[in-house]
């Protein structure tokens, strides 16, 4: 029976004794409960020596890496001042073609060309075909100018496509609901008041 307890009293006090070991990484306030003053003193004084310990490893690693420098490594080379000037005479030369070179004069001989009755009729048409071109690519029909039909002709034919977009907003309108609708109505005469304000301040707004 006595061999037995010993056992046991055994077990117990190796687990004490590895619930207790204290290293480097114990927080204080729990090896203050296992240590005494002497050893809570000599713990400090062997962190402080292996803090000092590393510091003077990483100061030796600095000397170390420091004996790698080459110092017979040539310097960056200097520029001759001479060719630092001709680079420079080139850059201003380069934005100077630019601002007035045979490029812009090529632009602003096209832009005084479209200024003129033919230049103006030939820019528009250009614009045309782009716009066939890509409403042909995107499978849009497309309606050709028609230069044959008279002022007169040309007038109803707006007035008929204005009615007609008059029609369209009309029936969306209508599909809101009524709350939609005032909320419309409300953002209408609000944009209407702004601008006769914005009129009343400056008489000339919108006048060319």
């Amino acid at each position: 029976m006595d061999a037995r307890i010993d056992d046991v009293l055994a077990v117990i006090d190796e687990a004490a004794r590895a619930a207790y070991t204290v290293t480097a990484k114990t927080p204080p306030e729990v090896a203050a409960e296992v240590l005494t003053d002497d050893q809570l003193a000599d713990l400090e004084r062997y962190e402080a020596e292996q803090e000092a310990g590393r510091a003077s490893d990483n100061q030796a690693l600095d000397e170390a890496l420091a004996d790698f420098v080459n110092e017979d490594a040539p310097e960056p080379a200097k520029r001759n001042p001479a060719i630092e000037a001709w680079r420079q005479s080139q850059a201003d030369e380069i934005a100077k073609n630019k601002a007035h070179g045979h490029t812009a004069q090529a632009f602003d001989a096209i832009d005084e060309h479209r200024k003129t009755l033919s230049g103006k009729a030939l820019y528009n048409a250009n614009r045309r075909t782009k716009r066939q071109q890509e409403a042909l690519a995107e499978g849009r029909d497309y309606q050709t100018r028609r230069t044959f039909i008279s002022e007169e002709q040309r007038a109803q034919t707006k007035l008929k496509a204005k009615r007609a977009y008059r029609a369209r907003q009309r029936a969306d309108f209508l599909a809101l609901s009524p709350e939609e609708q005032e909320r419309i109505r409300l953002d209408k005469a609000r944009k209407r008041k702004e601008q006769r304000a914005r009129k009343k301040e400056d008489p000339n707004l919108g006048r060319f």
